[in-house]
């Protein structure tokens, strides 16, 4: 679900830099956008209301085959509902439609754009909570037949607010802040900055105020998740002295609340001080010691690794890669469409619409392989903390021990059968939990220093930075050549472009060695 409201963040965004619009309604059908943005989800969401009931029928009966599908038919609609309202802010003007209205105020325009996406995601949701209702009953049972901790079955309005918080404030309140430091940044510059200062001067503004907001947004997201900071103890203690192996400094361990309905860790924060590790309290209730140890080890292999900026720069990279890339293509691309015959407007809309589209794409594919070479070394990460530091304590090993790398795959074995997930199902940034388990027991008996999932990420991170240079050096010959062409003499294009090159290879160095 992040990875769809995040889809909506992207839509909104290239709808602000003027990417699509294929459709632009006129005067006497506004009515259009809305349309686009609500009708689809509605068919759907009235035909759950009927599948619904059947569902029940069927579950009460004994059937857990019409709960699953009733699993995908969620995801199914959701995936309708979003892709919805990003084909009417892409494709017909929605976005430009509020501002025609409202007028360019700071976040509202924006929000108001993802909203029906938002609206359609939470009414699936509320229709489809009798049948959650009946499986946290049923969990209910057998939680105490098993002797363990319960939570009461939550109200439709209580379940609704979980499922907010966990799948869509996470990624929407950073990046809300993140825009709203943005936009306001530059409305400073063009309104309150002299118009005679240097170009360079308001682009270090805005980009300070992005990455002051991207820094403070951590301490956003555990107040809307409601995270609070985790109760000393013996349990504390034992994840605390995770970080203190790894040489990793957070600035708290906070209980994720969900309810008891999702097992999950995760991390969020680039400044020590700013940086939270959540752990949800249906993981802290239900996993044994071991496999919270586990867990713990995991996220702080992320962190140990610095996964969070190399998944930026990553990011990064690969839109810039393949932006250049289109760029290439466009001018023969559109230089047909004119000879075919099609006009230039609808000629330069349609090779725009589809070189964004395969940029998104190409870039989808790319994030996710690199996403999920991550992840395979945050496992390792865990399995080589389990094999050198166990609880309770064991003989000092340099290799990868086999109750380590039992350990992750008892713990992911866990959390997929107690979050109700296929472990065989493929997912975009994690890949499957069965493919983890199978190179966990592969790293078995390998030396914790040369590890081959070691060796693939230190190639990812030369990759992207050789990527960066490279398509860096081929903007600054672009500016080279514009200063050229305005007179700079040769001697000092040389010189620029030497300098430039030599402080790029610094800064190669210097990051390669992470």
């Amino acid at each position: 679900m992040q990875l769809l409201v995040l889809l909506l963040i992207i839509g909104v965004l290239l709808a602000d830099a003027g990417v699509g619009s294929i459709v632009t309604p006129a005067d006497g059908w506004l009515w259009l956008p809305p349309l686009v943005a609500f009708g689809p989800p509605l068919v759907g969401l009235l035909i759950e209301l009927v599948l619904v009931r059947k569902t029940i029928r069927a579950a009460s009966a004994g059937s857990l085959e019409d709960i699953v599908k009733a699993g995908r038919r969620l995801r199914f609609l959701q995936w309708v509902a979003v892709l919805s309202s990003v084909f009417a802010v892409l494709g017909f003007g929605w976005l430009e439609l509020l501002r025609a209205k409202l007028g360019n105020v700071v976040v509202l325009d924006e929000l108001l754009a993802i909203i029906p996406g938002l609206v359609m995601v939470c009414l699936l949701w509320l229709v489809q909570w009798p049948i959650e209702r009946l499986v946290r009953e049923s969990l209910v049972i057998r939680r105490l037949d098993r002797g363990l901790s319960v939570h009461p079955v939550p109200t439709p309005l209580q379940y609704l607010l979980v499922q907010v918080r966990i799948h869509i404030l996470v990624i929407l309140v950073p990046a809300l802040f993140v825009l709203a430091c943005v936009e306001i940044s530059e409305l400073v510059v063009t309104r309150l900055l002299p118009a005679e200062l240097p170009e360079w001067v308001g682009i270090s503004i805005t980009g300070a105020a992005s990455l002051t907001a991207l820094a403070l947004s951590p301490l956003g997201v555990v107040h809307a998740v409601n995270a609070r900071s985790m109760s000393p103890g013996p349990l504390r203690s034992s994840l605390e002295s995770i970080l203190v192996h790894a040489r990793v400094r957070v600035g708290d361990i906070r209980l994720w609340p969900t309810g008891g309905s999702i097992l999950n860790g995760a991390v969020i924060g680039l400044i020590p001080r700013l940086r939270f590790v959540l752990l949800t309290d249906a993981l802290l209730e239900t996993l044994p010691r071991l496999q919270l140890r586990a867990v713990m080890a995991h996220e702080v292999g992320h962190l140990r690794f610095r996964h969070l900026p190399w998944t930026a720069v990553s990011l990064i990279s690969m839109v810039w890669l393949f932006g250049q890339l289109m760029d290439w293509l466009v001018q023969p691309v559109f230089t047909m469409l004119l000879q075919s015959g099609m006009a230039p407007d609808g000629a330069a809309d349609l090779v725009q619409t589809v070189g964004t589209a395969v940029v998104m794409i190409c870039t989808f594919i790319g994030f996710g392989l690199v996403s999920r070479r991550f992840e395979l070394q945050a496992d390792a990460a865990a399995a080589a903390e389990l094999s050198c530091h166990p609880d309770p304590p064991m003989p000092v090993t340099d290799r990868i021990e086999s109750h380590g790398a039992q350990a992750m795959c008892d713990a992911l074995e866990s959390v997929a059968q107690l979050n109700g997930i296929d472990p065989r199902r493929h997912t975009w940034r994690h890949g499957s939990i069965r493919w983890r388990q199978l190179h966990l027991q592969g790293l078995i008996g390998e030396r914790i220093d040369r590890l081959p999932i070691g060796r693939q990420v230190r190639s990812i991170k030369w990759t992207l930075l050789v990527l960066l240079l490279l398509l860096g050096l081929s903007a600054w010959w672009d500016v080279v050549d514009t200063e050229a062409a305005e007179g700079l003499d040769a001697d000092g294009v040389h010189a620029r472009v030497h300098a430039r090159v030599e402080v790029c290879l610094d800064d190669l160095e210097r990051f390669g060695r992470d």
